[in-house]
């Protein structure tokens, strides 16, 4: 027997993560920990809607371009201190559902550079994450390179998917 499973809800969340003007090595929480609001029109079962994730695109404000993830939590992990190591407990490792990598040191970057600021595009991720406290997933930046922004506002994203 064949199951199909058809995402028919859009998912398309605006990302502040609260990064900070400060400076972030390898391994840093950047901001805190943010929301990702998964509600579906009807009852999505007793373990939660399952959300695909489509895109992820970030907007550097100061063209840093730097690496960064982001770390997708079925449930709502402990708190984060922005600018600390990303040390997760092994109740909060269970919790990671996906990882979605954006990358400025490879070749190719995911970066596109304009003439002071740039946006990375990741399409076609098809991550496919369940929420088990919904409505929501949680999300964390963390930064794989140093990254140093001298504005608070520096790093914005929109995530778009589907929710079923």
């Amino acid at each position: 027997m064949l199951f199909t499973l058809s995402y028919s809800t859009p998912l398309a969340v605006d990302i502040n993560p609260g990064t900070t003007a400060s400076a972030y090595v390898a391994g840093n929480c950047m901001g805190t920990l943010f929301p990702i609001e998964v509600r579906t029109p009807i009852r999505s079962g007793e373990n939660g809607p399952v959300v695909l994730i489509e895109t992820l695109v970030l907007s550097d404000a100061e063209m840093i371009d730097g690496d960064i993830d982001l770390i997708l939590f079925d449930s709502q992990p402990t708190a984060v201190v922005d600018a600390a190591a990303f040390a997760p407990s092994a109740a909060d490792l269970e919790k990671i559902a996906g990882v979605v990598r954006v990358r400025g040191s490879a070749t190719p970057s995911d970066w596109s550079d304009m003439s002071a600021n740039s946006v990375a595009d990741k399409s076609a991720i098809a991550k496919t994450v369940r929420a088990k406290t919904p409505p929501t997933l949680w999300g964390l930046f963390v930064a794989r390179s140093a990254i140093t922004f001298a504005s608070a506002a520096s790093l914005k994203g929109k995530l778009t998917g589907f929710v079923n």
